[in-house]
């Protein structure tokens, strides 16, 4: 006795490589960033050194030209942790308001000298919540500061710096678990609050 496949199987994967093949023609390359806020929408005014992030999150949106399936976001951009014990950065996942999984891209143990590191993020997007007006939200987390400079300077509410943002889509395939969270948010429409 012999097995085969169900046509209905073989035509569903035919089908889902033709949709990545489609999307996949989609334009890449980079996109617009809106400006960095803190979490309640306030801007954070630009200064000579950058962004000059005084709360533990700052967001911004990417503006996407397509849907997330099947791309990837790539960040660049330059900061100064000053005394800031860790930094990271996350897409918004699901209608959750903080529901990023943060890449974290600055430990303290890191020797900053002072001077601007530059940073360069992958994100994968499929299972990314995206707004109708096909935006992306992304979210910096900082985490304190060491004790050391909290005796020194107990005034100043600086965490840290931030300059030159640029992101930029990228095609890349998803794993299943992405995928099947990307079919289920269609679905299911979820949207962010």
């Amino acid at each position: 006795m012999t097995w085969r496949t169900p046509s209905i199987v073989l035509s569903g994967a035919v089908g889902i490589v033709a949709i990545g093949y489609l999307i996949a023609l989609l334009p890449v390359g980079e996109r617009e960033v809106a400006q960095l806020t803190n979490a309640q929408g306030m801007p954070f005014a630009p200064v000579e050194a950058g962004y000059q992030i005084s709360q533990a999150l700052a967001h911004f949106e990417v503006y996407l030209r397509e849907p997330v399936l099947f791309k990837e976001l790539q960040l660049s951009f330059s900061y100064l942790p000053l005394d800031s014990t860790s930094l990271a950065v996350g897409v918004r996942e699901n209608d959750f308001w903080l529901s990023y999984t943060p890449t974290v891209f600055y430990v303290a143990d890191q020797v900053s000298g002072g001077e601007f590191q530059s940073a360069n993020i992958t994100i994968p997007l499929t299972d990314k919540l995206q707004a109708t007006d096909r935006s992306i939200d992304v979210m910096f987390f900082a985490n304190g500061q060491r004790e050391e400079s909290l005796l020194h300077e107990p005034n100043d509410s600086t965490l840290w710096y931030i300059r030159d943002i640029y992101a930029e889509v990228q095609y890349a395939w998803p794993t299943k678990a992405a995928f099947k969270d990307y079919v289920r948010a269609i679905i299911t429409r979820e949207r962010p609050l």
